[in-house]
């Protein structure tokens, strides 16, 4: 493996640019991946409340048919442990990476959220509560 050195135009390593790239792919990878697990834990759901209703009218229930309802709930509910724990680890590694990038670059998503601000206040000549509002805004 070769690792090749050359600077970009702003003077930033290629191999950081590629790393940074790396982990932006990844993070979305990863969020691809957990809205996936989201949705098929929804349908799993959904299919185990079809089931419950469909054998609420069956009168006899073998002790196996109780176990496996049981089992499927347990199921339901590791999935959901699963999906809580996977998107705590997305937010923790975001955190880690806009930390590296403060760094790395001594900026953050706040300061260039700042930085936008005050530009399109100067450009509109707007109070900062105005431009803000207009930022925030849904509309």
């Amino acid at each position: 493996m070769v690792l090749e050195l050359s600077m970009s135009h702003q003077n930033i390593p290629d191999i950081t640019v590629d790393k940074y790239e790396e982990t932006v792919e990844l993070q979305n990878n990863c969020r691809s991946f957990y809205l996936n697990r989201k949705k098929a834990s929804e349908d799993f759901k959904q299919s185990l409340n079809e089931h419950s209703e469909k054998n609420v009218g069956i009168g006899k229930r073998t002790s196996l048919s109780t176990a496996m309802d049981k089992l499927r709930e347990e199921m339901a509910s590791l999935v959901d442990q699963d999906l809580s724990l996977m998107k705590q680890l997305m937010t923790l590694n975001e955190t880690i990476e806009e930390i590296k990038t403060k760094r790395l670059y001594g900026v953050s998503k706040d300061s260039v959220a700042e930085s936008i601000d005050g530009v399109d206040r100067r450009e509109t000549n707007m109070p900062q509560s105005m431009s803000t509002i207009s930022l925030n805004s849904d509309h």
